[in-house]
């Protein structure tokens, strides 16, 4: 099994719905549609699937997650992703990458009324893109900032973990999950 690293958005939880809409505007055409309900009741037809399949998700269902499949695009900005994008084809800019996995967690969350966003690669090369490169990242910390995001993680399954974006700057810090509890704690009151 290879690695499988990604992107973590912590948010307030009443802004999944505008994380979801900013990461729909970056997918590419032809996927889903799914329609999914958040726990608000709010419900957004995205062009996702879900478990490769585009039947409706109910958040408010079960555990308060979500995996969601997308092909999203990305700007060709810098030379590890056009490396990338010279093994395809049909590339363009912005290239398509995916399946991207996206789970959206709301009862694992270090704080009340908070969630989290969670973007995986789907395989190793696609784990060392999210890692190395300089356009990959700055379409996530983005994410993070237009969606009112407290912080944006790389996650590399707890070796050299990073935070990338926090209290509204990109950032390159050592992350540990260990402090994840403590940084919570300074995040202000969602309500």
């Amino acid at each position: 099994m290879g690695i499988d690293w990604a992107y973590d958005i912590h948010l307030p939880a009443r802004n999944v719905a505008t994380a979801l809409r900013a990461t729909a505007a970056l997918a590419h055409p032809g996927k889903g549609p799914v329609r999914v309900t958040l726990p608000d009741g709010a419900e957004l037809l995205l062009p996702f699937t879900s478990g490769f399949r585009a039947d409706p998700v109910d958040v408010r269902a079960g555990d308060g997650h979500v995996q969601l499949d997308t092909l999203l695009r990305f700007p060709v900005r810098d030379d590890v992703i056009r490396a990338w994008a010279e093994g395809d084809d049909s590339a363009e800019d912005p290239i398509r990458i995916g399946y991207i996995y996206l789970s959206v967690w709301y009862r694992y969350s270090p704080r009340p009324g908070y969630a989290h966003l969670s973007y995986t690669a789907a395989t190793t090369g696609m784990s060392h893109l999210f890692a190395d490169s300089t356009s990959v990242r700055r379409v996530f910390t983005d994410l993070a900032a237009s969606a009112g995001a407290v912080l944006c993680v790389l996650d590399r399954e707890g070796d050299g973990d990073e935070i990338c974006w926090r209290d509204g700057i990109e950032v390159a810090e050592p992350f540990d999950r260990m402090i994840l509890a403590a940084m919570a704690a300074r995040w202000p009151a969602a309500g």
